[in-house]
């Protein structure tokens, strides 16, 4: 009555390229405003890799968050962060 262990290694198929996604975000607006070419609009973003040393309890609670909204981890710490940093900067150049 042994389960036997399923362990999945990698993905089923590769992730998507930013290509790809870009080509099915135009797909999805062409059908959505009856076939109408819409460039998406572009901005220069410089994206890095922050490292966070946060208390475990935290953690559990954004994985909460996570679950509860669907939203991945990143798109959960951008919105906590974008709102402390805005009161951060309102509050230092009140100050």
């Amino acid at each position: 009555m042994d389960k036997p262990n399923k362990i999945k290694k990698g993905f089923a198929r590769p992730p998507l390229s930013l290509q790809e996604k870009e080509k099915l975000a135009r797909n999805f607006i062409d059908g959505a405003r009856g076939g109408e070419k819409n460039e998406l609009e572009e901005r220069e973003v410089n994206k890095v890799a922050i490292t966070i040393r946060i208390p475990e309890y935290y953690l559990k609670d954004i994985d909460r968050i996570q679950r509860l909204t669907g939203q991945t981890k990143n798109a959960i710490y951008i919105e906590i962060l974008r709102n402390a940093i805005k009161l951060k900067l309102k509050e230092l150049e009140e100050g």
